[in-house]
């Protein structure tokens, strides 16, 4: 069906006092390209087309910035939480709290979704935790080693809050966070990853980052 094929991408999600009465509409990239006019009869249904004092295409054709002119409008639209457009559904992304769609790769089957939702909990709601499931012919349906959090994030918690790796079973898994700078497997830092890692590696502790020169272990010994 069409509620199953429906993807969610969307770019870094705005921040900022003035998102305080705005909103992303997240529309269905099947039905691509979008048009202003598809948007007055679903912002009419909602109660709010009279409110709308900005609405444009935002980084993505299927993602759409909506400035309101009150808070209480915004709010109509957020508790309405999806609205149809171009007879498809469209989802209602709240910048102000940004509900996430979080990858954990490389965690095994037997660890419960229960346990990767407790290591999220602390940073908001967690709507909901999955088995990411291959696409590939002989493997529709299988189950991967990447575990879906859906992450309502709590106020005042930044994306750079969320951890880069957590550990379950006595292994390493990796958070990746839509909208937020990868980190190097290779020398711990943000903002690039392992491939396009320029950084030195120390021939005295193997470690990467240093020259021998610099090694702390080198002076210790």
């Amino acid at each position: 069906s069409a509620e199953k094929e429906y993807r969610v991408i969307l770019p870094p999600v705005p921040s900022g006092e003035g998102m305080k009465r705005a909103v992303l509409l997240h529309c269905d990239i099947a039905a691509r390209p979008y048009r202003i006019e598809d948007f007055r009869q679903p912002l009419d249904q909602v109660g709010v087309l009279r409110e709308v004092v900005g609405i444009g295409a935002y980084q993505m054709a299927h993602v759409w910035l909506l400035d309101l002119r009150t808070e209480a409008a915004k709010q109509k639209v957020v508790e309405a939480g999806r609205l149809t457009v171009k007879g498809r559904t469209c989802l209602v992304v709240d910048p102000a709290r940004q509900e996430l769609h979080v990858k954990v790769h490389w965690v095994s089957f037997d660890v419960p979704n229960d346990a990767i939702r407790r290591a999220f909990s602390e940073y908001g709601d967690v709507k909901e935790v999955t088995f990411e499931q291959w696409t590939v012919p002989g493997f529709d349906g299988v189950r991967s080693t990447t575990r879906i959090v859906r992450l309502a994030l709590r106020e005042g918690v930044a994306l750079d809050r969320l951890p880069h790796k957590l550990r379950f079973g006595g292994a390493s898994a990796l958070v990746v966070v839509p909208g937020r700078a990868p980190i190097c497997l290779r020398c711990n830092r943000t903002g690039h990853i392992r491939r396009d890692c320029g950084a030195p590696r120390c021939s005295e502790c193997r470690g990467f980052g240093h020259e021998r020169a610099d090694c702390v272990r080198s002076y210790v010994r």
